[in-house]
């Protein structure tokens, strides 16, 4: 499974990595610029995506918005401080898995690996 991380280069994502990079069946590729993870997502280049609250150039929601555009089958991780309501609110549609921390760490990891686990025992 190819996990795309996109966030912006200044996230420490050194404890989520480690615990992803744990599972022998997961690439991590990371990309901060938002135009060409868009298009290695509508290339179908990964399988799975964890995105930042704040990119560079859009919020995470307004990416995993385009994202949805370009290729709804992946699976999302949107990183959020929002309270669970108001988050269940922004991103209703989107098909986004879970949420994480905005400094997501090895329980972010284990919950998303969690997640993707069952989704992939559904297919």
């Amino acid at each position: 499974m190819r996990i795309l991380l996109v966030y912006t280069e200044d996230t420490d994502l050194q404890s989520f990595k480690d615990i992803l990079e744990q599972h022998a069946d997961i690439e991590l590729v990371e990309n901060h610029d938002t135009s060409s993870a868009l298009q290695m997502i509508k290339d179908a280049k990964v399988d799975a995506v964890a995105v930042g609250e704040q990119l560079a150039d859009m919020s995470g929601i307004e990416f995993v918005e385009a994202l949805v555009k370009v290729n709804p089958f992946v699976n999302t991780a949107l990183s959020s401080a929002l309270p669970p309501r108001d988050y269940h609110e922004a991103t209703e549609g989107q098909g986004v898995l879970v949420q994480l921390a905005v400094q997501p760490g090895k329980s972010d990891a284990e919950l998303f690996v969690e997640k993707l686990k069952k989704v992939a025992s559904l297919l």
